[in-house]
């Protein structure tokens, strides 16, 4: 791990584990303690129901709950000295030291957690990115709290926006975990939610990312939303390189002739479901599904939510309507015509990404597919510099054949996926 992210993270000591105070004799007997952090996490994009009448399958918070604060960096002080410093337990959000006796304590929380090797970390910067750690971390503060002897003690943060996306970008760091030595900021500011804007990507080899929340809407309780930024820096953060990377839109017009019930169309913006050419749907398709593997099980039928919309993971449609081939895009946007060259619809590459993932063991004998080989799909197409907005299909297709750990049942599979969603608009024969 980088020293400067260690300095970052408030600690002086290195990140193995804690700075221990000297509050008792030497002769005392040393007791046991431990602190536990939760927070009260509330979002507005869950327990949403798609079409085909499922929700997602973790952190179903539309009310209220409270969730551990995972990896995250405590200080402890009694009477002026430090008892103990470090981070939560990334599975528990617990942290445990010896010391003798009942101690009166100030439990300081600040807004970083290390999750295995990585960190996120939330700052009052807004969007700045010239610099690679902008801002202050946020803290909380629990005053005069008693810690007894072999006891846990639990403080929970109160419902706060910043703290609530704190939390959710520390679970989506730690529910999928593939990448190792990374550093994520989190601003928060009265525009668009991104993970590219400004510098935010021009950290990247110093193993850094920024994003941003948008504080002017509900996005800071849009678990889906977090997730879906961290997403993106994650995949970057994978690639390790700046450039090369695929427009944030093409300018593709829609010329089909659905309804506006349909999507198709976006409004100055993509949409989950608007037509948009492949440069679009390849990295937007690829941070939604990051953000549904966040809160869905692998092995079901899985639930993803996008400004305000709920979508299955598996159906552009009703259970009861199948999934026929030629996804959203050829079904609903040019039903009974070939869509444009190069053009699809983000949730249709969405759902090739979780059909390959979620492909299963039966079709070629072999162990599920590691969210790993996901990122180098994503890597390995991004490594060929594509220069054209309505060819990314065709250069993923090229990334999957040549992907070394994939067998050829493997690399079959996933290019009849990319024919059934209709990924690139068109199916057979690009």
């Amino acid at each position: 791990m980088r020293t400067s992210i260690d300095k970052l993270a408030i600690l002086a000591a290195p990140a193995a584990i804690l700075t221990l105070g000297s509050l008792a004799s030497a002769e005392a007997e040393a007791a046991s303690y431990e602190v536990c952090v939760r927070a009260q996490v509330q979002n507005n994009d869950s327990e949403l129901v798609g079409p085909t009448g499922i929700s997602e399958d973790y952190w179903l918070t539309a009310t209220t709950k409270e969730y551990p604060v995972r990896g995250v960096y405590l200080r402890i002080t009694s009477a002026g000295s430090t008892v103990a410093s470090g981070y939560t337990d990334s599975d528990t959000g617990c942290l445990s030291f010896t010391d003798s006796g009942n101690i009166v304590t100030d439990i300081q929380v600040s807004s970083i957690s290390r999750i295995g090797t990585n960190y996120v970390r939330a700052h009052d910067g807004a969007s700045t990115t010239n610099v690679e750690f902008p801002g202050t971390t946020y803290t909380t503060t629990f005053a005069d709290t008693v810690l007894w002897e072999n006891q846990t003690r639990t403080v929970t943060i109160p419902s706060s926006s910043n703290w609530n996306a704190f939390t959710t970008g520390g679970y989506s760091l730690w529910k999928v975990a593939s990448v190792s030595g990374k550093a994520i900021n989190m601003g928060f500011d009265n525009a668009g939610s991104s993970s590219w804007y400004d510098s935010s990507t021009s950290w990247i080899t110093s193993n850094t990312h920024h994003i941003r929340i948008n504080t002017g809407n509900s996005d800071r309780r849009r678990k889906f939303t977090v997730a879906h930024e961290i997403g993106h820096a994650i995949s970057r953060l994978y690639y390790g390189a700046n450039g090369g990377e695929s427009p944030f839109s093409g300018g593709y017009v829609y010329t089909g002739s659905a309804p506006s019930s349909a999507g198709c169309t976006s409004a100055g913006l993509y949409s989950t479901s608007s037509a948009e050419f492949d440069s679009v749907g390849f990295k937007e398709g690829f941070a939604n599904f990051y953000a549904a593997r966040v809160f869905n099980d692998r092995d079901d039928d899985a639930g993803f939510t996008q400004f305000g919309t709920a979508h299955s993971m598996e159906r552009f449609q009703s259970a009861a309507l199948g999934n026929p081939q030629g996804g959203h895009i050829r079904n609903d946007c040019f039903p009974g015509s070939a869509p444009p060259h190069g053009v699809s619809s983000n949730e249709d590459w969405m759902r090739f990404y979780w059909d390959v993932y979620t492909m299963a063991e039966s079709a070629c004998g072999t162990p599920d597919v590691p969210f790993g080989e996901m990122l180098d799909i994503y890597a390995d197409t991004r490594a060929l510099s594509v220069a054209d907005v309505d060819t990314w299909h065709i250069s993923m297709t090229s990334a999957i054949n040549d992907l070394p750990s994939f067998t050829s049942c493997e690399k079959e599979t996933a290019r009849a996926y990319i024919d059934w969603n209709a990924v690139g608009g068109t199916y057979h024969g690009y």
